[in-house]
């Protein structure tokens, strides 16, 4: 027979002590965890928001790389230059159209307003009772653009084009775009513009 000094167990202090440890180690792990949470979803909108950043850079890029120096009519028929900015730093240029099946040439354009940076395409080169583009939303989370024109000297104007005897057909040599974001970060990106003609 085992006598009962030998028997072995855990006394209610020790069971409780060691709950204790348990429960510390519990709110340790849940707080690192909780942590690794907040820096993985603040990782991936910032991964988020440069992968969109990336993509606007290469959609500009795209249309200011493929410019044409050939002015438009507006619905009434007035002529339009090849590139015209807008007082709120927006603008709207004619590129060549390079997609199967496209015309030769297009109008597109970029504005910004409360929901992000637009870019604009018209259904038809000459607007001829079309007025209203069709829009695709780029960026989110920007508030303003500003717009700077390069001419061939290297001049520098925020209006476009500038006053001259070809200002309807007259394109800049570089246009430099900076955004500013809902969080007060600038973006500066500089396109140049390529000479070819229609």
């Amino acid at each position: 027979m085992k006598s009962a000094s030998s028997q072995h167990g855990f006394t209610l202090i020790e069971l409780m002590v060691a709950l204790l440890v348990l429960a510390v180690l519990g709110v340790v792990l849940a707080s690192g965890m909780n942590q690794v949470t907040r820096w993985y979803h603040q990782l991936s909108d910032e991964m988020s928001a440069s992968s969109q950043l990336l993509k606007a850079q290469a959609l500009l890029m795209s249309d200011l790389l493929q410019l044409a120096p050939r002015s438009i009519s507006d619905v009434q028929g007035t002529p339009l230059p090849a590139c015209l900015s807008y007082a709120d730093g927006g603008f709207e240029c004619t590129r060549f159209d390079n997609r199967e099946g496209g015309s030769g040439l297009m109008r597109i354009g970029y504005v910004v307003d409360k929901e992000g940076l637009w870019r604009l395409r018209w259904p038809s080169l000459d607007r001829a009772g079309i007025a209203e583009p069709l829009r695709q939303q780029v960026l989110t989370e920007v508030t303003a653009m500003t717009v700077e024109w390069l001419d061939a000297t290297g001049q520098t104007f925020t209006q476009w084009p500038p006053a001259g005897a070809n200002a309807l057909t007259q394109l800049p040599s570089s246009i430099n775009v900076v955004l500013l974001s809902a969080q007060q970060e600038v973006v500066r990106m500089v396109f140049p513009v390529s000479e070819r003609q229609p």
